[in-house]
Order: C-alpha cells, then structure tokens, then sequence
C-alpha cells in the first residue's frame, strides 16, 4: 500500500550521515512506542555540528516506529474488509437460498394451477421440496380430476360431474393467487432483512475504518512537521545537505494514498415490502388463528455467528403440531431441536447400578436418558 512506504521515505528525509557516525539502537523504544500507538518525533534541537548521534538515533527509531506502525493499521483494515466481505457473502448466499425456495414454491403453484386449466402435464412440476423448507407448500383443494373421466359406458363426462369441476376450479384458483402473492411478499421480506444486515455491517465497518485512517493521516502529519524542522535547523548551520519533501496531499482523505472501504452499499433501512403480510413472530409461532394460514418466525441468530438464520415460514397447523409435541426449529432452519415443553413431556429418566470395584470397595454408577427424540 502507498502508506506502507512512508517509512522508506522517512529514512532518506531525516538521516543525517554526513554530520555523525553512530546510530545507537533504538529497538526497545521502537516497541515502547508501537504499543502506544504514538512514534515520537526527533529533537531537531539535538541538531547541532558534530554532535548529531542522539539525533540519528532518535531518528532511527522514529521511522522503526511508523514503518511498523503503518503496516500494523494497514493489516487491521485489511482484516475488518475481509471479515466485513465474509459476513456480507454468507447474508447474501443464506438469502438467495431463501429466494431459490420460495420461487420454487410459486413456479410449482403456477404449474398446478396450469394442470388444473389444462395446460400443463405434472411430469413438469419440480422436485418436492424438502420438509424444511423455508416456506411451505400450499394448501389450496385441488380440483377432483376423476371427476373429468367419462364414467363406465360413457363417451365423455357427465355435465353435473364437469360443473362440479368448474366450481372446486374456480375456488382453487384464487386460493392458489393468493398464495403466490403471500410468497412473492415472502421474497421482498428476505431481500429487506438481507439488505438492512449488509447496510448495518457497513455502517460499523466504515467508521472503524476511517478512524484508523484518519489515526495514519495525523502520524503522517507530524513526519512532514519533523522534516521541516530537521530542514531549519540543518539550514541554520549553513549545512550543505538538501532533504526532499513529502507530500501530504497523497494521504489526505481521498488523495492517493487514501484508505476507503470498498464493500457494496446493500440498500437502506426504509425498505417498503407489499402485498400480503404474512404474520411474524420474533419466537416460534403455536399455531394460533387459520390452520390454513401462513405464519412465520423472524431471523435467529446462528450458534458462534454474529450471522441470522433464514425466516422459516410454515402453515399454522405445522407450528400448532411442532408446539404441541414440544419441538423448535434450529435457527439454520435445517433440523427440530427440543424446546423446554419437549423437556418436560419427555423428562430424564436415571438407573443406578450397585457394583464392587476391583479393590472391593462399593460402587455406584448411575445412567441417565433424556427419553426418545425423532
């Protein structure tokens, strides 16, 4: 990086080999300072003729000190953009799962609503989803089909049979609008949780960012502000040498040596979702109100992950059946784990068995079962 050279520079500014010989070591004031996160300046009083050496020592361990002082904050921001990228990614792929699911959901409602027309074939509905999936299947009566095939003896089917049909075609197909505007709503929702946790992952990242900038910016400030004294005081004794300039512009804010994050800005927080809102609860939802309804519980924070889980959607009846028998969903949506109600319906179960050990002195070894899981 363009900062990491300052030091470098610093060498051939402020060294003065031509008025002194010796360095000293400045090892230990070089580690002192780092920890402080503050190099100290060189005296430029300490400049005199024939009498430099505590100058170029000073000097030596002042560009020690930023050159590592720089690469450490250069290394920092490089973690924090890493670290931010990662967690942006797993938002996004976590999302786009989400996604995937849902409008497998509706291209599969589309499709049966076309069976149901007569204009699609099942052998082009997709694979079933799996019994986790984030949001669930519909459960629209589908039109009786039988009721289509001439019965026994008969050329065609009978107009009562086909009227019945029209009727449960005509309430399925609705049902069926509905729940696929419920799922695109569905999707909204999940791009607006995605979105609202890259901005808030950004928005920490950034400030952080131009804190440490900002810290490098100033210790650059104070290497021009030393050169310029070593400069005078070099130039009141009528030396000879010559010291080239920095130039601060190159590490002002924007300039070319700037530091800036460069991850996506996702969206805002104001992010409008229409359509049906599907009711959502922050804990698992029990089921209450329509069987048929659609209910979901919000994002949860996955295990040793600052990441949310998916919003898990389900129909009421498949909440009520998961809370009555005492079960949860884990927060990464892929298995049941048991909730306090499953603890309680199924309580530890202990036997102990009385045994002698090998020196003859009496044992007790007891064992204990949490009853049987799915």
């Amino acid at each position: 990086m363009r900062l990491f050279a300052i030091a470098l520079i610093l060498l051939q500014l402020f060294y003065l080999p031509a008025l002194g010989q010796s360095t000293g070591n400045a090892g230990a004031a070089v580690f002192d300072a780092v920890s402080q996160r503050k190099c100290s300046k060189p005296d430029s009083e300490l400049i005199k003729p024939g009498t430099t050496d505590a100058y170029n020592a000073q000097v030596k361990g002042f560009n020690d000190c930023l050159r590592i002082y720089v690469q450490n904050e250069n290394n920092k921001i490089t973690r924090m953009r890493a670290d931010a990228s990662s967690e942006i990614d797993g938002i996004k792929d976590s999302a786009l799962s989400q996604i995937r699911d849902i409008e497998r959901a509706i291209n599969t409602a589309i499709i049966e609503v076309n069976i149901a027309n007569g204009g699609a074939q099942e052998s082009e509905l997709p694979p079933l989803a799996t019994a986790l999936s984030a949001f669930p299947d519909p459960v629209c009566n589908k039109p009786d089909v039988a009721l289509l095939a001439p019965a026994k003896g008969k050329k065609a089917a009978s107009l009562q049979a086909l009227d019945r049909y029209e009727l449960q075609r005509r309430a399925y197909e609705p049902c069926m609008s509905s729940y696929i505007t419920q799922a695109k709503s569905e999707i909204l929702r999940v791009k607006a949780y995605a979105e609202l946790a890259c901005k808030r992952i950004t928005d920490d990242v950034n400030p952080r960012i131009t804190e440490i900038n900002n810290a490098v910016i100033q210790a650059v400030a104070e290497a021009v502000q030393a050169s310029g004294e070593r400069d005078a005081r070099v130039s009141a004794f009528h030396s000879p040498m010559t010291a080239q300039g920095l130039d601060p512009a190159a590490y002002q804010p924007g300039g070319r040596g700037s530091i800036a994050f460069q991850a996506p800005q996702p969206g805002t927080e104001n992010v409008t979702v229409t359509g049906d809102r599907l009711p959502q609860s922050a804990d698992m939802p029990t089921g209450v109100g329509d069987p048929d309804a659609i209910s979901c519980r919000a994002p949860q924070a996955l295990t040793d992950s600052r990441l949310m889980g998916p919003e898990i959607c389900k129909h009421n009846r498949d909440w009520a059946k998961l809370y009555k028998e005492g079960w949860n969903i884990s927060p990464d949506g892929s298995h049941l784990v048991a909730a306090e109600k499953w603890l309680t319906l199924h309580p530890q179960t202990c036997i102990s068995h009385n045994t002698v050990s090998s020196n003859g002195a009496p044992e007790v070894n007891t064992f204990c079962n949490q009853g049987d899981r799915y």
